[in-house]
């Protein structure tokens, strides 16, 4: 399909601009301009094959970075975590056993849990089993520790607050 000539395929577009924005992000400054042409090489991409776990999993990766930059600017993140999660739902309807996606989805259900109303406890919940899944597929992916440990800590930080038991999240969170 691509990569004749001085054509680039939408999904390496939309790589670059998500790597541009990120390093945007690391800068300093504003990177959403890069995460939305990522996320629109992303639906080009997905338009041509909409079957491929790479370009879901990449978009959901923009759309979480977009999520996590609306939030640093003050707005609402919610609407772009959502969007995030739906496509880890799509590569993991492909593929059960991608750790990666896995990761992903617990982070934004994590944030989500933060972001909207409401209890957050089923939302940390299920970020928990998001990354003790990662975790048995993949124990190398050493962020997916902390985040779990960080998403344990949060819960029993819940439920104290709302009057139930920690339970072992505690114990738990201090041996990741």
């Amino acid at each position: 399909k691509y990569g004749h000539g001085d054509k680039q395929s939408p999904g390496n577009r939309a790589h670059g601009f998500l790597c541009l924005g990120e390093l945007e992000q690391e800068s300093g400054g504003d990177p959403r301009e890069h995460f939305r042409r990522a996320i629109a090489d992303g639906d080009a991409g997905l338009a041509l094959d909409p079957e491929s776990p790479l370009l879901l999993q990449n978009r959901g990766v923009a759309w979480l970075h977009m999520a996590a930059a609306a939030e640093a600017a003050g707005g609402d993140p919610r609407e772009e975590y959502r969007r995030a999660g739906a496509d880890f739902d799509a590569v993991l309807a492909r593929n059960p056993a991608h750790a990666p996606a896995l990761h992903d989805r617990g982070v934004t259900r994590a944030a989500l849990a933060l972001a909207e109303p409401g209890d957050p406890r089923e939302k940390l919940e299920q970020a928990i089993a998001d990354f003790d899944a990662a975790l048995r597929l993949d124990p190398s992916l050493a962020v997916t520790w902390t985040r779990r440990g960080v998403a344990r800590h949060r819960l029993a930080r819940e439920r104290r607050e709302r009057g139930a038991p920690a339970g072992t999240e505690i114990r738990q969170a201090r041996s990741d």
